[in-house]
């Protein structure tokens, strides 16, 4: 086995015991829930105890993913028979065979507890045939998904680094942006051609009147201004990037564009000074635009999503607002929760306008 293989399986199966494990507990407090009250004999909610055996692929799937991605970005390459082998694992983790019968087990379970109280139900009464049919036809589905998503996700991881690679041994300058609102961005890898500046990188927003700084081996600077950020997204194995139309500026012009640049600052009242004149413009930042994106993602998902997904769905979106609530989100682990996301148009375009923020 190789040594890619050897982390992520030891990795993965980690994950997976410790999914099992909170699952566990979780069941076994449903089985407390058959008891006497009253004169009147009281079952656990079947419904309820399925929601969690399917929320639990979810939470697998959105932890192996990360797991995944972090694991292949350190390893340079990667072979075909690494990547059956872990085609097989995850096969193996989400495979039908075992979750279809949990909840046939868990009825046999109850069952048994009401033995003990001296009753005796019908099957029926206890848990019935259309719970059980409906509990089977929604984990073959999400298994299902579960697999390709993650399957596509590591197609996607590879065929971005492999172009990323062969793309970036054309990008041999190096720039600075900045913007009007004042951010700045430092050491970006870039192909400075004329008229034209191609940078392989879709993290950063590059917009209009923005500057591009280049330091050249000789010790001169140039300075561009952005025409058209010409961004494209990803198109099949070619990752999204920027092939910018600019305008060289000349040095006094240059000097005259950066400072009538707008600096955006986070904390309230705080200012910039060019030349001990104060022209900066205050703006305070605020991460309210965000959250309205997330309420609109929630909306999106109470229209759309069947009702089995929906518990599992509203859970992912809360741990996209955590992680915006930090005040620095995570891009790796936001990206994968939006991914865990069910797939309908209207959630697609919420979903694009937050990446559109990270």
């Amino acid at each position: 086995m190789s040594e890619i293989i050897d982390a992520l399986k030891n990795k993965i199966k980690k994950i997976d015991n410790d999914c099992e494990s909170d699952v566990l507990q979780k069941v076994a407090i449903f089985h407390k829930n058959v008891f006497i009250e009253g004169g009147r004999l009281r079952l656990p909610s079947f419904q309820d105890v399925g929601l969690v055996w399917l929320k639990s692929i979810k939470q697998k799937e959105i932890k192996i993913i990360i797991e995944i991605e972090e694991i292949l970005s350190s390893f340079p390459f990667i072979e075909e028979a690494d990547l059956s082998e872990l085609s097989i694992i995850i096969d193996g983790i989400f495979s039908e065979l075992r979750y279809v019968d949990r909840l046939v087990k868990f009825k046999e379970g109850v069952i048994r507890s009401v033995a003990r109280y001296g009753c005796k139900l019908p099957e029926q009464r206890i848990c019935s045939d259309i719970t059980e049919a409906t509990y089977r036809a929604g984990v073959i589905n999400l298994l299902g998904a579960t697999r390709k998503i993650i399957k596509l996700e590591i197609e996607v991881l590879i065929s971005n680094r492999s172009v990323y690679m062969e793309f970036s041994s054309l990008m041999t300058d190096r720039v600075g942006i900045l913007k009007k609102s004042g951010k700045k961005y430092e050491n970006i890898s870039a192909s400075v051609q004329s008229g034209k500046i191609f940078i392989n990188e879709s993290e950063i927003l590059i917009e209009t009147g923005d500057l591009i700084n280049r330091n050249m081996s000789n010790g001169g600077q140039e300075t561009f201004e952005v025409i058209d950020p010409g961004f494209h997204e990803k198109f099949h194995s070619i990752p999204a990037g920027y092939q910018i139309e600019v305008r060289k500026l000349g040095l006094p012009e240059a000097k005259a564009a950066i400072q009538n640049i707008t600096y955006n600052i986070s904390g309230s009242n705080a200012r910039v000074n060019h030349s001990s004149i104060d022209n900066s413009t205050n703006t305070i930042y605020s991460n309210s635009l965000a959250f309205e994106y997330l309420a609109k993602l929630r909306q999106a998902i109470e229209e759309t999503t069947a009702p089995g997904e929906k518990v599992a769905a509203f859970e992912v979106v809360e741990a996209i607002e955590t992680q915006f609530k930090s005040g620095a989100p995570s891009k790796p682990v936001v990206s994968a929760l939006l991914a865990a996301l069910p797939h309908a148009a209207n959630i697609a375009t919420v979903i694009s306008m937050i990446q559109g923020m990270l």
